[in-house]
């Protein structure tokens, strides 16, 4: 549903826990005035997110000390999802985060809640697993749809060491994928997929 048609009563619903697939419509100043009034949200999953938005969004976010998963949608491709006024949501366990990113949130890389992180479409150009590999808890990783523009990824010795479910899809300048010994060493579940210049799959 739109959260547009909801915008006059939304923040009355104190009790409501799940909120997944709401698309945000024009007049987000209003809106997430509304959103920031669920105290309770642990599940929120939000759709067609502008850079325009971001300030009001991350305002409301930091109001939810309760939320457990979090799921944003960027309304096209090139718009960016401006998360740099979110604070760390310290319950927070599921992340999924797509669209273009300026730079992952800074609480990411030690949240010791976090077991799960979706990346899609980020665009991102730095050195991405070295600002991943040390999340304490990170079971589940997916890097998909261009998150990443970098030509290599590099798994070092010890990095992801609890993760147990690694994907990894949909890079088009991607070249080579190096896992060395002892990296990621409980992986259960490999994924690669959709990454025509990767000439080999990675040793290991």
């Amino acid at each position: 549903m739109s959260l547009i048609q909801l915008k006059d009563n939304i923040g009355g619903m104190r009790s409501l826990q799940t909120l997944r697939d709401v698309k945000i419509d024009e007049e987000v100043g209003q809106i997430e005035k509304e959103l920031g009034k669920l105290w309770h949200i642990r599940d929120l999953g939000l759709t067609n997110v502008g850079e325009e938005s971001g300030s009001a969004l991350c305002s409301s976010l930091n109001k939810m000390k309760r939320l457990e998963k979090l799921s944003i949608i960027a309304k096209s491709k090139n718009e960016v999802i401006d998360l740099q006024d979110l604070k760390k949501p310290s319950m927070l366990r599921k992340l999924h985060l797509h669209g273009k990113l300026y730079k992952l949130p800074a609480w990411v890389p030690d949240h010791d809640s976090l077991v799960k992180l979706v990346l899609s479409g980020s665009k991102l150009t730095d050195d991405l697993l070295n600002s991943l590999k040390d999340i304490p808890n990170l079971l589940f990783l997916s890097i998909i749809n261009e998150a990443y523009e970098g030509e290599n990824l590099d798994f070092q010795s010890r990095d992801f060491e609890d993760l147990e479910e690694l994907e990894l899809g949909s890079f088009y300048r991607l070249r080579s994928i190096t896992i060395h010994n002892d990296a990621l060493p409980s992986l259960k579940k490999l994924l690669i997929r959709d990454i025509p210049q990767l000439k080999m799959a990675p040793f290991g």
